[in-house]
């Protein structure tokens, strides 16, 4: 894809930063001073190397391996690409899950959770999670 312009919108639709793609650091600058974090989300989505306020993103590998350390969560006996939160780890999930509820309603999305096990006696549940269970 070629992107030539980029407009970057208020809840309402109300455009509030319009310019060449190239640009859109600039306006993500300007709209990360009223939406704060939503604004840095959208800049990830939109494929920015960095922050709006030109910080580095969190590796997600680099998070995983310190919460391993700190005993947070544990690998063992675990599909690749996935864990199990330890017992220390449950506080700081729940309160995680709450700071993220306030982001969740600024940018009107719906927090959807998997289960890790399903029950496949049914065909079409069987259908629908065999490349899941197949890892």
């Amino acid at each position: 894809m070629n992107y030539n312009e980029s407009w970057l919108l208020d809840p309402n639709g109300k455009v509030v930063w319009k310019g060449s793609h190239a640009d859109r650091r600039e306006g993500f600058k300007q709209v990360e001073k009223d939406a704060g974090p939503a604004a840095a989300a959208l800049a990830k989505l939109a494929g920015m190397e960095n922050r709006p306020d030109g910080t580095e993103w969190v590796s997600p590998t680099i998070t995983t391996q310190t919460l391993e350390k700190l005993g947070f969560i544990s690998r063992d006996g675990c599909a690749p690409g996935f864990f199990v939160l330890l017992p220390p780890a449950t506080h700081i999930d729940r309160v995680v899950n709450t700071f993220n509820q306030h982001y969740l309603k600024k940018l009107n999305a719906q927090e959807i959770e998997f289960p890790l096990v399903f029950d496949n006696r049914s065909k079409e549940m069987k259908d629908l999670t065999a490349s899941y269970e197949d890892q």
